[in-house]
């Protein structure tokens, strides 16, 4: 069973990534870093959407970020961790 099974439920996109992150994370690096990326930018746009950040049509994940931080809804260490993918996803694109 999957560690992202308790989200399907609400989110089920969400655990879908997951799912797919878990499964890539022995047989391929890149790809479990891209599908974790992803999976970060999904949640970051989900609580935007819950908290309703209202942001401009072509927002950036890391945009979205920015706004979380500056309404103090991402802890420090929450906000590090984004960075620290998006970042790991990029390099993760281009190797």
């Amino acid at each position: 069973m999957s560690n992202f099974e308790f989200m399907s439920k609400y989110w089920p996109d969400i655990a879908q990534l997951g799912k797919t992150a878990e499964m890539y994370l022995f047989a391929d690096a890149n790809a479990c870093i891209y599908k974790v990326g992803m999976l970060a930018e999904r949640v970051a746009q989900v609580i935007c959407s819950i908290e309703k950040i209202e942001l401009p049509g072509q927002a950036t994940h890391a945009d979205r970020i920015r706004a979380l931080k500056y309404a103090d809804l991402l802890p420090r260490r929450i906000d590090d961790m984004f960075y620290t993918l998006r970042k790991a996803r990029n390099d993760a694109v281009h190797a």
